[in-house]
């Protein structure tokens, strides 16, 4: 645009006549006018001159082109920044990534070892499977050798089995209190001989109600759940009373499928007013009122015997319980169930019936 206004500038400053050619080969003659200006270049004077003839269209649209020149030097100045952090981010990018794949290798790496060590850790917890089952399976060979070895000494080792022997005294009374003599019989169907074998019992008059069925058996628990005393100073043996005093050794021995006789001798003393026993009982006076009411009593012996199997330290026991009865009186009544003893009255040795409780004998072990 300057260019044109320039060359326009110039075809007007041109002359419009040309001068004749006498006065051209001549030397033209200086004009000098009164206030000259002083010599400036073509080129800023011209551009002067374009700006002082400019209209302001012009002069606007100049004044847009210098700005959108500007515009386009700070943009290209931006891009040429951004251009150079991006190329900047690039290469830390690049570093970045490279410092990844660097990081990824040694991750990779870790991972096989940690492979390799899992593989050693299954390896090691197969082989300690392998040992627990060993173990596990001579723990149960041992478990079974064991109670095999603990069923082979049990059917050995010394057992006692008690059982009624006989009557060997009658029934007698004494002022209120009954003398009773029977003897049990003691065996030992083990292997091994019984040794430290000692009786203890205690009798009772038991009264006729709903507990007749267990209370013999709660009193033979509590009376040989305490262990037998260390020694005593005598004891009934062969139906006779032994001094122990100065004695090494009180108790007995059972030999290997070998029998032992004990005599079991004691009194009872007078009973009370609740252990006699008035029969026949009320229900059957009022069925049949000429039945002769009569004063009963009910002896029962509860006990035990305590021993060893041999040398063994363990202690072995065996329970017993004996009720004494009389035969019936009735000889019509041949196989009649034994009665309860009629009270102050004595019994012939052959009319005295000693019986195992029906319910039990207590603790065997």
């Amino acid at each position: 645009m300057c260019y044109t206004n320039a060359t326009v500038n110039e075809e007007k400053t041109a002359p419009e006549h040309p001068a004749p050619a006498s006065e051209i080969g001549s030397p033209p003659q200086e004009a000098k006018p009164v206030d000259a200006i002083p010599n400036q270049p073509a080129t800023e004077r011209e551009l002067a001159e374009v700006k002082n003839d400019l209209s302001g269209f012009e002069r606007s649209t100049l004044l847009w082109t210098r700005a959108t020149f500007g515009i386009l030097a700070v943009t290209c100045a931006f891009i040429c920044l951004q251009w150079c952090e991006m190329r900047s981010g690039s290469q830390d990018t690049h570093d970045l990534a490279v410092a990844a794949k660097a990081q990824a290798d040694r991750a990779k790496d870790l991972v096989d070892q940690m492979k390799l060590q899992a593989g050693a850790t299954h390896d090691l917890a197969t082989a300690a499977g392998k040992q627990a089952d060993a173990s596990r399976s001579l723990s149960y060979l041992t478990a079974k050798q064991y109670a095999s070895s603990q069923q082979s000494i049990e059917s050995q080792r010394a057992s006692l089995n008690v059982g009624f022997k006989q009557v060997l005294n009658p029934i007698t009374f004494h002022d209120g209190s009954a003398s009773i003599v029977f003897s049990i019989l003691i065996e030992n169907p083990g292997s091994i001989k019984a040794t430290h074998g000692n009786v203890r019992f205690k009798s009772y008059y038991s009264g006729w109600g709903s507990n007749i069925f267990t209370e013999p058996l709660e009193k033979q628990r509590d009376y040989c759940a305490v262990e037998a005393p260390a020694s005593k100073d005598w004891t009934w043996r062969d139906g006779k009373r032994i001094n122990l005093k100065g004695l090494r050794d009180w108790t007995f021995t059972v030999e290997p499928h070998g029998t032992y006789e004990y005599a079991v001798n004691f009194g009872m003393s007078k009973p009370t007013a609740t252990e006699i026993i008035k029969w026949p009982p009320a229900d059957a006076i009022q069925r049949n009122p000429e039945l002769v009411v009569t004063n009963r009593v009910f002896p029962i012996v509860v006990g035990c015997i305590d021993y060893q199997s041999g040398a063994m330290p363990e202690k072995h026991q065996t329970g017993f319980i004996f009720e004494v009865q009389e035969a019936f009186a009735d000889a019509g009544v041949p196989n009649a169930a034994p009665t309860f003893i009629h009270y102050g009255v004595d019994l012939p040795r052959d009319r005295v019936i000693v019986t195992q409780f029906f319910f039990g004998q207590g603790k065997k072990y």
